[in-house]
């Protein structure tokens, strides 16, 4: 019973201190992203910064943890001599359709208007896309003087003749026939894909891909085939508080990145602060607060009297509303989603108290 007890609350305490990170990171999320719009947040908003710190970590695992694996999954290979193994299962390829499976959940769930290139990256992958395939071709015929449809076509039965033998140990046909290419062509393609997606920012995910590298450099890991924990055990008291803060302050810059260029780009329902599209009616004795905002009357017949708008909403909570007015934008993009996170720095947000509204329509 002790040892249960004991075990409870040290459990306790790992979920306090868990807790207690999430929502620091949450709150530094909210407040550096309200920040670009001039306004700040008073309201004690736990669950929104916990659902933002979650988001951003799941982000991070995604984009910052299949590179590091990756990197040291080609050292391996490259210390061996040659990225080619058997066992591909604890190897480089694995990381890649690691990495591939990941981004298929992140990109439809956390940025369901995303899957959208540029036009220069729609270029690259068409040119990837040809060299894979002429690639392919290439092997396919090398294969089959090196007698594939016979290998097909008799399985254990067939047979080598000696050209063949001779064919498939010549150096030309082990550069050319090899399985480690298309995953390589996997890899270009994960990577154009991210560099040059219309709703990922540069910055964020430049950030998250030298992430490790950076705290691995302060720490001081280089590429002696040290760990992080060989290097905390030979270091002063001194030294590990400094470790600490230096990659604590680290982290917060990546933070900080990932709330001013790429939070405003993910949907509320999974965490983010992509901007909601509402229509506002203030209460009757402040009719003319809406006039000194310069909020537009609403147009829809369908919403009823004293209606304006729309706004883009930023965050709203139990004691006030912070929003900013769609038509400071000067554009026609008030129904579209991907234009809002690029005019957000440019805007200014405006805060009012929940009591002098009458009611609040969402669209989408």
């Amino acid at each position: 019973m002790a040892d249960f007890q004991r075990l409870f609350g040290e459990a306790a305490k790992y979920t306090v201190f868990a807790v207690f990170v999430l929502y620091s990171i949450g709150f530094i999320i909210w407040h550096s992203y309200l920040a670009t719009y001039g306004v700040s947040s008073f309201a004690f908003l736990q669950a929104e910064y916990l659902a933002a710190a979650l988001c951003y970590l799941f982000i991070l695992t995604t984009l910052a943890v299949p590179p590091v694996l990756l990197i040291r999954a080609l050292a391996r290979r490259t210390r061996e001599r040659s990225l080619a193994s058997t066992n591909t299962s604890q190897g480089w390829p694995f990381v890649v359709w690691l990495w591939i499976y990941l981004l298929g959940i992140l990109l439809p769930v956390i940025l369901p208007y995303s899957q959208t290139t540029t036009r220069t990256g729609a270029r690259l992958l068409g040119t990837l896309l040809v060299i894979a395939g002429f690639h392919l071709i290439v092997s396919l015929i090398c294969s089959i003087k090196g007698g594939l449809i016979g290998r097909l076509k008799y399985g254990k039965d067939y047979k080598e003749t000696k050209s063949n033998c001779e064919w498939k140990g010549s150096k030309c046909y082990r550069m050319i026939v090899r399985s480690e290419y298309y995953y390589l062509y996997l890899l270009g393609f994960v990577l154009l894909a991210l560099v040059f997606e219309r709703n990922v920012s540069g910055a964020f995910l430049f950030s998250c891909l030298t992430l490790y590298f950076v705290i691995a450099g302060v720490i001081g890991l280089g590429g002696n085939g040290r760990t992080v924990l060989d290097v905390w055990g030979t270091s002063s008291p001194m030294l590990r508080v400094l470790i600490v803060v230096v990659n604590c302050l680290l982290l917060i810059a990546n933070v900080q990145i990932f709330a001013t260029s790429q939070f405003g780009s993910i949907a509320k329902h999974v965490g983010g602060g992509k901007p909601e599209t509402a229509y506002i009616r203030f209460s009757p004795q402040q009719h003319e607060l809406a006039q000194s905002l310069n909020i537009p009357v609403a147009t829809n017949l369908t919403l009823g009297k004293g209606f304006v708008g729309p706004i883009a909403v930023l965050l709203r909570s139990d004691k006030e509303l912070i929003f900013y007015n769609y038509a400071q934008t000067n554009s026609t993009h008030c129904l579209t989603n991907e234009v809002i996170p690029m005019q957000s720095r440019t805007l200014t947000a405006t805060q009012v108290r929940t009591d002098l509204i009458d009611a609040l329509i969402f669209t989408k």
